[in-house]
């Protein structure tokens, strides 16, 4: 598993990763150290399949001290967070090299595994993560909650809109002139759509489509048709 360094990559990663262990195959988590150590600790029960490897992030001009994420820079310095990352082709291909890999599975920005993973005889598939439109406020499975919207780029604002529109979601209000927000429109996002009465048609509405969030018999058939297709490749 080698995904972006985005955490809302790493964390979907990460449980796919879980849910291929759990069918008894084993599985290396590949980042760097910094993100390892913020990621959740791994299974006890799985410890003996799955695994993280740390590869250290090369430093390149521009790029601050410790930073090894995009939670960890402004959208301007990603560029260089990118560079870095494509630095890693080296070192991920000394680790493929003294590995017993059968198949990677990479995130959308390093175009290099696949030729590098041929070389060695490995197989590779790209698994991609739908973008994270906005930040969301889920709750745990069993209790889906209303998302609270707060876009940055992209085509983010899009597809928030269309979350909103459908009364699922509600957007942080921002200055209209700069695009800002503060903390307390925030926390008033969240007491709205959580437990004010003007809030409850968010609440509703999210219960109406959990089923297409919160379906493990589904879950685990992509992860079944997922597997079996590596199996037979």
């Amino acid at each position: 598993m080698f995904p972006w360094l985005a955490f809302g990559h790493m964390i979907p990663y990460l449980e796919l990763a879980k849910l291929i262990a759990q069918n008894g195959h084993k599985v290396t988590f590949i980042s760097t150290p910094r993100n390892i150590n913020r990621l959740p600790k791994l299974p006890q029960n799985l410890t003996t399949l799955l695994k993280y490897v740390n590869l250290p992030l090369p430093r390149v001009d521009n790029l601050p001290e410790n930073v090894e994420a995009t939670t960890d820079v402004t959208y301007d310095v990603v560029p260089y967070l990118k560079k870095a990352f494509d630095l890693l082709q080296q070192p991920f291909a000394q680790f493929l090299e003294s590995s017993n890999a059968d198949w990677v599975l990479f995130d959308f920005i390093p175009f290099w595994v696949p030729s590098v993973a041929s070389k060695l005889g490995i197989k590779t598939a790209f698994y991609s993560i739908f973008p994270a439109p906005l930040m969301g406020f889920l709750g745990s499975p069993l209790c889906l909650k209303p998302l609270v919207l707060l876009t940055f780029l992209a085509d983010q604002g899009i597809n928030a809109r269309v979350v909103e529109e459908k009364k699922m979601g509600y957007s942080v209000p921002r200055n209209e002139l700069d695009g800002s927000f503060t903390s307390d429109a925030v926390a008033e996002s969240v007491r709205l759509v959580m437990v004010e009465e003007e809030g409850r048609v968010y609440r509703e509405n999210i219960k109406k489509v959990k089923h297409f969030f919160v379906n493990e018999e589904r879950q685990e058939r992509y992860v079944d048709e997922l597997l079996s297709h590596l199996r037979s490749h």
